[in-house]
């Protein structure tokens, strides 16, 4: 009976210690090579009604699109289109930053707001800067209609 219990613990210590060198390290990585870091815009987008897959507007339901340029942990540049809607659509807080995750290159889950020193320093000083471009991109717009 002993022998049987020692051995069923070594069958499961293996197992953990399996589970953790691959599938945790690949879940891990996973994670965090589809991380997108934004900023959002001071300027929040109109509140539109959410239309149906035919196009026809869908009552009392409303959405805001945002279309943000986010940078992940390897500094690759990505546009991303994130659309909240419904009943209650509520904006994301302008003149925030917001961590998104991707797959396949599309946004999955709802932005989640987050501090500054949440942020890479490296990401946070490439944000500031398409941030400051946008900016002047605006500005530039407005002046010459």
């Amino acid at each position: 009976m002993k022998k049987w219990i020692v051995g069923l613990c070594v069958v499961l210590f293996g197992a953990i210690l399996y589970f953790h060198q691959t599938i945790a390290q690949t879940m891990i990585e996973f994670s965090h090579s589809f991380v997108v870091y934004a900023s959002v815009p001071e300027q929040i987008p109109l509140k539109l009604h959410t239309l149906d897959d035919q196009g026809k507007p869908i009552l009392d339901s409303y959405t805001y699109t945002y279309h943000l340029t986010g940078i992940t942990k390897q500094h690759e540049m990505k546009q991303l289109t994130y659309e909240c809607s419904g009943e209650t659509a509520i904006p994301l807080e302008p003149n925030t930053y917001v961590r998104m995750f991707m797959l396949f290159g599309h946004p999955i889950g709802a932005p989640k707001k987050i501090k500054l020193t949440r942020i890479p320093t490296s990401i946070l000083e490439q944000l500031e800067l398409e941030q400051l471009t946008h900016k002047q991109h605006l500005r530039w717009t407005a002046s010459n209609p």
